[in-house]
């Protein structure tokens, strides 16, 4: 597992960071956060709430410290209480936003910290990630070669796609964060006050 430093974290919209009992403690800023989804009491909703805080969270360091967002969403999960064997079905469908309450959830919290480019960023970079899947998965569902050639020109269609996204994303980096990453990251880990529950306010 990871060692992190506690300053990187000190800037999440709520400060949950080696915290437990989360749900108690944050229970007016959840319900302001998630709505009526907070009154569904799924067995793992504090471990669910974690993770899209670590990994939705403009300010949390998981996205600096992890690019590969494949080994991100593992790390934030492992950092939420997850157990990546043992709930390896259930992560799975909240990795591929399968899972019946994530998708809501997410959108709810992005909406929260109001910031469109942010939320931009994050939702294509989702996307890319699918692609990726897709793209790396082997053709093997065909019964014709004409099967096949159409599945690869999709896959075409996916590379072309990606390359959009890719500059698209850069283009929303640039705009959050500024080309002088050293400088982002000093800011990312900036002190606050273990009170504040703040976020960023779009530009």
């Amino acid at each position: 597992m990871a060692i992190f430093n506690d300053e990187a974290f000190s800037r999440l919209c709520v400060p949950i960071y080696k915290q437990s009992s989360v749900l108690t403690k944050y229970k007016s800023e959840f319900k302001k956060i998630f709505g009526g989804l907070f009154k569904h009491r799924r067995v793992d909703l504090e471990k669910i709430i974690k993770y899209i805080i670590y990994m939705y969270d403009l300010n949390s360091p998981m996205r600096e410290l992890f690019p590969d967002m494949s080994i991100r969403k593992t790390e934030c999960a492992i950092l939420s209480g997850y157990d990546i064997e043992k709930e390896e079905k259930r992560l799975n469908k909240i990795f591929n936003l399968e899972d019946r309450d994530i998708v809501e959830m997410i959108f709810n919290y992005l909406k929260f910290q109001n910031h469109k480019t942010w939320a931009m960023l994050t939702t294509n970079e989702e996307v890319l990630w699918q692609y990726q899947q897709e793209l790396l998965s082997p053709i093997t569902d065909f019964r014709q070669d004409k099967e096949k050639l159409q599945a690869l020109e999709i896959k075409s269609k996916l590379m072309n796609e990606s390359d959009s996204i890719i500059n698209r994303i850069k283009s929303y980096e640039d705009k959050i964060f500024g080309d002088d990453k050293e400088v982002q990251s000093k800011l990312k880990q900036a002190k606050t006050s273990p009170e504040s529950i703040a976020y960023v306010p779009e530009n």
